[in-house]
C-alpha cells in the first residue's frame, strides 16, 4: 500500500494505510493507544461487482521507534498484516493477503468537528 495518514487521539493515534493492492481502493486503520497495544481492520472495495466480502485479520505484528504520538511529530514504525478475503456467498477457498512496511507520517491534529478520540470503529 502507498499512502499513510497518523491522526492523534484522545489514547493515541490512528493510522490509515491506502492505496495499491489488494484493492483499487482499500483502507487499513490501525488504533495504537498511548501503550502501544494496537487494533487494526481492513477494508476493501474492487472496481467491478463482487459478490459480498469480509476480511479476516489472521496475523499482525508492530514495531514503532518511541511512542510520541503528539501532532506534529513524526512516528516512526513497522507493521506486518495478514489477512484472509472471505467471499460470504461462495464455498471457497479464502485468498491470502499480506500488508508489510515501514512507515513514518507526520502525526496531525483530530479533526475539528469530532472531538479526540473517535474515529473509524476497529475489529
Amino acid at each position: 500500500m502507498e499512502l499513510c495518514e497518523a491522526v492523534a487521539t484522545a489514547d493515541g493515534v490512528s493510522l490509515t494505510i491506502s492505496g495499491g493492492m489488494p484493492a483499487y481502493a482499500s483502507d487499513l486503520t490501525v488504533t495504537i493507544n498511548a501503550n502501544g497495544k494496537f487494533t487494526c481492520a481492513f477494508w476493501a472495495v474492487y472496481p467491478a461487482p463482487t459478490s459480498p466480502l469480509r476480511w479476516k485479520i489472521t496475523k499482525k505484528a508492530l514495531k514503532l521507534r518511541s511512542l510520541a504520538f503528539e501532532p506534529g511529530s513524526r512516528l516512526h514504525g513497522w507493521i506486518s498484516v495478514e489477512f484472509e478475503e472471505i467471499d460470504i456467498t461462495a464455498n471457497e477457498t479464502p485468498r491470502s493477503f499480506r500488508i508489510e512496511g515501514h512507515f513514518k507520517p507526520v502525526v496531525l491534529d483530530p479533526p475539528q468537528d469530532s472531538p479526540a478520540g473517535q474515529g473509524k470503529p476497529d475489529s
